[in-house]
């Protein structure tokens, strides 16, 4: 269990990294020094080797036995012997400490005469280090043998041995207690985290934060991204609990006519046409109640990506007539007058057909006029315009080289719906789209914060955008832009 914790994984890793990283400093650096100790001493042999032979060319064999017989073996002298035979590889010179004795018979008994190039090794007896030998071959088959250890290498190597296992340890405890002070500085921001994901699951409450640091790392970050997301669970669930609330309202409302239209029948004389009177009065009650309910369910749809609509070539001004037309009643009696204009370019062309779900589309039309009447000033106007929208070089070029409202000019379909009521604070226009959400100006009216939810999702649906321009106490503005028949659409079929 404590092997599984995170600051032990790292410090154990941190560790790991810093002795894998110095063994190979110190591989490395006992290879190219063994090497260049290696080298140098070969040299020394080969040098040794060659004033040998300067001499003999100069002075003759016995100017160099004379010097062999002359030479003095003392401690630390990287030279440690020095053979001299004849053809026969029979000795007739031998110089050497007395450990190396023995090493002459070994030199007699082997046939094997190398050149400079190719130095041999050979184990003395009693000896513990390995005797590395150059030779050269003189005149008249005379055979000249130098050697010397390699003590000196190895007590390097161990000096170089003994200081990498001191440092090892010093690794190990500089790195180990660096681990453990990174990883208590890293983890902290988890353990934040960790508390306050424990305080929620305890309390429930989820109004705590997580504190942030100035560093701006990933961990900071996510801290951030936590407590943003801790945010927006709160705006939904305080969004559900109101939402929650007026639903209740508003089901509680006709739930109640319900229950009151058949107490009402239930006593009043058994006549069979105030029953289908309040039959009929009950299904209307039902059928708002179900209109709410699938309002719910088509946004759901579209957010899964499973809306399925059935497309076929609507025209939409005749279609926003038709919703206006509706409408007309409502906006009577608050006295606000309901207003459809076709662009003049557009009127009669066939310009404003598009491939639409003829029924999602009304209802999408139906909930901004539904809001356009509902919050629209008295005495006032709501104005539903229809028709292209073109990128300004295309409408210049339409008149002389491509007509107006061909696919090459990339035109949009669009429709607008503007009122003169009491709009939208600036601070709210981000969230309008959001299910359930309610405006502080329209909190406690009637509605469920649905209506702007699902005309996005329809919009959306087809492939269109919808947006919105507002000021407060002087109206809004939604415009709906959708993709003609020349374009390609998102819309699922």
């Amino acid at each position: 269990m404590f092997l599984r914790r995170i600051n032990v994984k790292f410090t154990l890793v941190l560790v790991g990294a810093f002795l894998l990283g110095a063994g190979l400093l110190y591989a490395l650096t006992v290879f190219s020094l063994v090497r260049s100790l290696r080298q140098e001493d070969h040299t020394a042999l080969r040098v040794r080797l060659l004033q040998y032979w300067a001499q003999y060319e100069l002075d003759g064999l016995s100017a160099v036995v004379q010097r062999v017989q002359d030479e003095r073996f003392l401690p630390g002298d990287p030279l440690h012997f020095v053979r001299i035979a004849d053809s026969g590889n029979r000795t007739r010179v031998f110089r050497a400490a007395a450990e190396f004795a023995p090493l002459e018979r070994e030199l007699a008994s082997s046939d094997r005469v190398r050149g400079l190039e190719s130095i041999e090794e050979l184990q003395a007896p009693g000896y513990a280090v390995p005797i590395e030998v150059a030779a050269l071959r003189l005149g008249d088959g005379v055979v000249l043998q130098v050697g010397s250890g390699t003590e000196n290498r190895i007590r390097v190597l161990g000096v170089i041995s003994r200081n990498f296992m001191l440092s090892a340890i010093l690794i190990v405890v500089v790195s180990a207690l660096a681990g453990i002070a990174l990883t208590a500085r890293m983890l902290r921001p988890l353990e934040r985290l960790n508390t306050a994901v424990r305080a929620i699951i305890d309390t429930g409450n989820i109004s705590g934060r997580i504190e942030t640091r100035a560093d701006g790392d990933e961990l900071d970050a996510l801290s951030a991204s936590f407590n943003e997301m801790l945010e927006r669970i709160e705006r939904l669930v305080g969004g559900m609990k109101a939402t929650l609330d007026t639903v209740a309202h508003d089901f509680r409302t006709p739930l109640t006519r319900l229950r009151g239209i058949a107490e009402v029948a239930l006593r009043g004389p058994q006549d069979a046409e105030r029953y289908r009177e309040a039959l009929s009065d009950c299904l209307e009650e039902a059928e708002q109640m179900v209109r709410l309910l699938n309002a719910i369910m088509d946004i759901s749809e579209v957010e899964a990506g499973v809306m399925k609509l059935e497309l076929e070539p609507t025209d939409l001004a005749g279609l926003a007539a038709e919703v206006v037309e509706l409408y007309r009643y409502a906006a009577e009696e608050r006295e606000i007058v309901l207003r459809v204009t076709v662009g003049a370019a557009d009127a009669g062309s066939g310009a404003t057909t598009a491939p639409l779900d003829r029924a999602r589309f009304r209802q999408a039309i139906a909930n901004l006029l539904d809001n356009a009447v509902k919050y629209g000033s008295p005495g006032g106007t709501v104005a539903v315009t229809v028709g292209m929208a073109r990128p300004a070089a295309a409408a210049e070029r339409s008149s002389a080289a491509t007509p107006a409202g061909t696919a090459s000019e990339r035109s949009r379909l669009v429709l607008e719906v503007l009122d003169d009521g009491i709009g939208i604070p600036a601070n709210e226009v981000p969230h309008i789209w959001e299910r359930l959400y309610r405006g502080s100006e329209v909190r406690y009216t009637r509605g469920l914060g649905l209506g702007l939810s699902l005309v996005h999702a329809i919009v959306a649906a087809h492939g269109g955008s919808v947006a919105v321009e507002s000021t407060p106490g002087v109206g809004s503005r939604f415009r709906i832009e959708l993709p003609t028949a020349g374009e390609p659409s998102s819309a699922g079929s």
